[in-house]
């Protein structure tokens, strides 16, 4: 795949992922033989959009739409119970939870765009790496 394309596609998915991570993707961009394998991989990835999950966290928040939205079921119950967490989880929520988001955009990306098959310990191993960034 050629930059043009690869830069066309960082255009429409680059909202996804954090601005530190374009690079990575960049690279695992170029491992895909043609640009409709690369969207087709990246639609089917599943990457959740951050500005939609932080507007989530802003007005349903306080129900724990928003973790429930990003896999936190036992967080998302808390938040309902709880009233956001008397407001300070949400609070907490809606600056994190956009960043959470990137990182595990980045994840699935690198998941799916890498042409080996990963084992579950190295998928591991990549959420820890980016955890310590």
């Amino acid at each position: 795949m050629n930059s043009k394309n690869i830069q066309d596609l960082l255009t429409e998915y680059g909202e996804y992922f954090a601005e530190k991570d374009l690079p990575i993707i960049e690279e695992l961009l170029m491992k895909c033989d043609n640009v409709l394998e690369a969207k087709n991989i990246i639609k089917a990835a599943g990457l959740k959009k951050p500005s939609t999950i932080q507007k989530l966290s802003i007005f349903g928040g306080w129900w724990g739409i928003d973790r429930f939205m990003v896999g936190d079921v036992d967080l998302g119950i808390v938040k309902l119970i709880s009233f956001g967490g008397l407001g300070i989880l949400n609070l907490f929520d809606i600056f994190y939870l956009k960043k959470r988001v990137q990182n595990d955009n980045l994840v699935t990306a690198n998941v799916h765009l890498d042409p080996r098959d990963l084992t579950e310990e190295e998928i591991k191993d990549i959420r820890e790496k980016l955890r310590r960034r």
